[in-house]
């Protein structure tokens, strides 16, 4: 019976209803992602939300997600490059 259940996935559906969500959504999939058995807990959509919620455009939102998998993939972190930049100098 259990070798039933070994060929299949269970796929979390989506909570989000706007493109701009599914962004966030994706920013908060990396962030916790990295966070998993650390001493930092899960972060919220709507802490990703305050924090990019100067960036207006979707395209630009879109850009900002793929320089932080760019670093990742580079540097090892996309935490870091997510919250270095938008740091507030």
């Amino acid at each position: 019976m259990e070798s039933l259940f070994t060929n299949y996935e269970i796929k979390q559906q989506s909570k989000a209803n706007s493109k701009r969500a599914s962004i966030i959504e994706m920013f908060v999939n990396e962030i916790n992602r990295e966070r998993f058995k650390t001493r930092y807990g899960k972060i919220a959509p709507r802490v990703v939300a305050i924090k990019v919620g100067h960036i207006k455009e979707e395209d630009d939102l879109y850009a900002f997600h793929r320089q932080c998998m760019d670093y990742k993939n580079v540097k090892g972190s996309y935490s870091k490059c997510f919250f270095g930049a938008l740091k507030v100098r």
